[in-house]
C-alpha cells in the first residue's frame, strides 16, 4: 500500500529543515574558526612586534646592530669655510676706525656662494653686484695690480678701482684659480686717517685669499 502524499510532503521538509539546520550550523562553526584563527595571529603578531621593539630598545644601550648615518658631504678641498674669514677679517680691521664695505663671492659662480658680507648696502650704491661682476669677466687681465705681489704667481686678476679723493676708495677683483674664480670687492670710507686704511687693502686682499684657499 502507498503511502499518502500528504505524509510524504510533510516527511521531505522535515528532512529540508534538518538540512538547512545542519549546514547553519556547519557554517557557524566554520565562523567561529575563522575568528579563533584571526585573534590568534593577532596576538602572535602584536607579541611578535612587542619582542622586537624591546629587543632593539635594549640593544640601543649596547652597541647597534646598524647604523642609519647618513654619510658625510665633504666640501671642496679649495675651500677653508667663512667661518675662519671671518674671524681673520675681524681680527685685521680691529684698530680701524674707518667704515669698512666688504663682499666675498666663492666661487663666483656657484649658487649661494657669499661666503662673507660687511655693510652689503654700501658697496653697491652706484653699481649693482651683477653689473660689476659682468664688467670685470669682459676685460683683460690686469698686469700691473697691486694684488699681484702678494699672490701665488701666474694667477689671473681682472680688477676695478673707484676713488674719490677725501671720501672713499673702491677695490674690487676677480682672482681667477685653476677651477674656480673668487670675487672680492672692498670699499672703505671715512676721514679718520684713510691713506692708510686705503694701504691696508692688498694684505686684505690677500689674507681674504688665504682664509678661503689652503695653503699646500
Amino acid at each position: 500500500m502507498l503511502p499518502k502524499p500528504e505524509k510524504n510532503k510533510k516527511s521531505l521538509s522535515s528532512k529540508q529543515l534538518d538540512l538547512v539546520d545542519s549546514i547553519s550550523h556547519a557554517d557557524k562553526v566554520r565562523h567561529k574558526r575563522h575568528i579563533i584563527l584571526i585573534i590568534l595571529l593577532l596576538s602572535v603578531g602584536l607579541s611578535t612586534g612587542f619582542w622586537i621593539y624591546r629587543w632593539f630598545q635594549s640593544s640601543a644601550s649596547r652597541r647597534p646592530f646598524f647604523s642609519f648615518a647618513l654619510p658625510r658631504i665633504k666640501t671642496s678641498p679649495l675651500f677653508g669655510g667663512s667661518s675662519l674669514l671671518e674671524k681673520n677679517i675681524t681680527t685685521f680691521l680691529a684698530d680701524d676706525s674707518n667704515y669698512w664695505s666688504i663682499h666675498v663671492l666663492w666661487p663666483l659662480n656657484s649658487p649661494n656662494n657669499v661666503v662673507y658680507s660687511r655693510n652689503f648696502e654700501n658697496l653697491f650704491s652706484s653699481v649693482s653686484l651683477a653689473d660689476l661682476t659682468s664688467q670685470l669677466l669682459a676685460q683683460a687681465p690686469s698686469l700691473n695690480s697691486s694684488l699681484l705681489a702678494s699672490l701665488p704667481q701666474g694667477l689671473p686678476v681682472k680688477e676695478s678701482i673707484t676713488s674719490v679723493s677725501g671720501s672713499y676708495y673702491q677695490h674690487a677683483a676677480i682672482i681667477s684659480l685653476p677651477e674656480e674664480q673668487l670675487f672680492i670687492a672692498v670699499k672703505v670710507s671715512g676721514t679718520d686717517g684713510l691713506p692708510k686704511s686705503i694701504a691696508k687693502l692688498p694684505e686684505l686682499f690677500t689674507l681674504i685669499y688665504w682664509s678661503l684657499v689652503p695653503q699646500n
